[in-house]
Parts: structure tokens; C-alpha cells; sequence
């Protein structure tokens, strides 16, 4: 009596028994089933940051994904960018006052 895999059921004969290459042959056709049932499953798979969720344990983030997490970061980023430009001005502006005063 032979033995059987675990997950496929595959058979496999015992070391007293002659080769059959039917067995072999259907433990193909399983193989080849199993196979295309995971590509088939793998391949309409689509993997985008919106389906990634993040851990944020220091609460930096309103966020729970990581596309929304990167969208805030943008958000501050171009706040900051927006503020430095501001200061810069208030700097020269300043700078050039001082200027003329001496």
C-alpha cells in the first residue's frame, strides 16, 4: 500500500513496489493543478500602497495606509517648503534693512 503526501495527496509508492508511470503521470497532473490554481490566484493579484496598512505606534499619522500616509507627509512637506519661502523673504527683507541703516 503506498504512502500519500500531505497536501496534494500525491502518491508515493513504497521502496518494495515496482514504478508505475501512471502513478507518476498523475502525480504530474496534480502537481500542474495546484500550480495553476496559485498563478490563477497570484496573477490578477495587484499590490498598491492605498491595501498597505501601516503600524504607527508613535501616532505620527492620521493615516491608516500608507499611500494616505505619504500623501500627509506631502502635504507637510510642501507647508514647510511654503513657510521657509515666507521666512526667507522676512530674512532678506530684514537683511536689507540693516543693510541700508548702516
Amino acid at each position: 500500500m503506498p504512502n500519500y503526501t500531505n497536501n496534494l495527496k500525491l502518491e508515493k509508492p513504497l521502496q518494495s513496489e515496482n514504478y508505475n508511470i501512471d502513478i507518476f503521470n498523475s502525480n504530474a497532473d496534480k502537481i500542474d493543478t495546484a500550480i495553476q490554481e496559485v498563478k490563477g490566484k497570484v496573477d490578477g493579484l495587484e499590490l498598491t500602497a492605498e491595501r498597505v496598512s501601516i503600524a504607527d505606534s508613535t501616532n505620527k499619522f492620521e493615516a491608516t495606509n500608507v499611500e494616505d500616509a505619504l500623501l500627509e507627509n506631502k502635504t507637510s512637506i510642501l507647508n514647510l517648503q511654503s513657510e521657509l519661502g515666507t521666512n526667507k523673504s522676512i530674512l532678506e527683507a530684514n537683511i536689507n534693512a540693516i543693510r541700508e541703516v548702516l
